[in-house]
């Protein structure tokens, strides 16, 4: 059906989503910290399947030129009325898989 590509809005949420979990984590946050995550939303779409559409967002993210990794974020909606939901869900989705990721856990827990 078609592809969005107002990422920088998305983008701008997983960033404050991850900020606001890191921050509930007690996690100290920093601009200068030794670790750092470039989150980057590269695309949306929405296709239809059936009787619902189909929303899947992909998130890139790159720690300190180290890990580069892809996270998908998806979701089905019966309506376009639902798309802000679906597109903010998916995001939160997304960088909740980047967070449960093990390569990226073990890296962001170590001294260095």
């Amino acid at each position: 059906m078609g592809t969005w590509s107002y990422s920088y809005d998305l983008t701008d949420n997983s960033v404050q989503y991850l900020k606001y979990i890191l921050k509930k984590n007690n996690v100290n946050l920093s601009d200068n910290g030794e670790k750092k995550i470039v989150l980057h939303v590269t695309n949306a779409e929405c296709t239809p399947n059936g009787s619902v559409l189909d929303i899947v967002i992909k998130l890139k993210v790159n720690i300190n030129d180290k890990i580069y990794k892809n996270f998908e974020g998806k979701s089905n909606i019966a309506n376009l009325w639902w798309m802000g939901w679906a597109l903010e869900t998916d995001v939160k989705d997304a960088v909740n898989k980047m967070l449960n990721d093990k390569e990226i856990l073990n890296y962001l827990q170590s001294k260095k």
